[in-house]
């Protein structure tokens, strides 16, 4: 069944609120990851339950996201033609911690880049044990942090899109998020 569709930006931009809502402090981040072990889920319910534990009452709804799909389309193309810069044999993984009190902000953006990099190791480990070449640390290119280099983003698809910046944007009129150097 084919239900896709061509949506409005306001339209597609509405898809996350419930998952992100105005109110509560948020932080959303993710990786991705090519294998799912035991290892992997344990210390992700070990760290959740951290969370909640550490969040006690100031906790809001928060969740941890594995995706798992076919990745034979998004490769399709070769990494370097388009902007898009999350193409592999990778899977992602999604976490949006969200808390009511500024207290708490620190320890949460440590703790979420502590989740990170461990589950990373873990995945690291894990598809050295099948003989898997390990993932280049990838993930959407919205995950990434502000201050981070676009290089980080955009990996071997920056040149082109300096290019296309150049002739398009010589003003650097977009420049919010990644701002792409010209």
């Amino acid at each position: 069944m084919d239900v896709t569709s061509i949506r409005s930006y306001l339209e597609q931009n509405t898809y996350m609120d419930a998952m992100v809502p105005h109110g509560p402090r948020s932080y959303m981040t993710g990786f991705d990851y090519q294998t799912a072990t035991v290892d992997l889920f344990d210390f992700t319910a070990a760290k959740f339950a951290e969370y909640l534990t550490k969040a006690g009452d100031d906790y809001r709804g928060s969740a941890v996201f594995y995706e798992s799909y076919p990745f034979d389309q998004i490769n399709k193309l070769p990494p370097n033609s388009s902007a898009y810069g999350n193409r592999g044999k990778h899977f992602n993984c999604t976490i949006c911690l969200r808390w009511a009190g500024s207290q708490h902000d620190e320890w949460i953006k440590a703790l979420i880049k502590d989740f990170v990099r461990e589950a990373r190791a873990i995945d690291k480990k894990a598809m050295l044990s099948e003989g898997k070449e390990p993932t280049a640390e990838n993930s959407y290119v919205t995950f990434h942090l502000p201050g981070d280099p676009a290089e980080k983003a955009f990996g071997g698809n920056l040149a082109r899109l300096k290019e296309v910046k150049r002739e398009w944007d010589p003003n650097g009129r977009f420049d919010k998020w990644f701002n792409i150097p010209i």
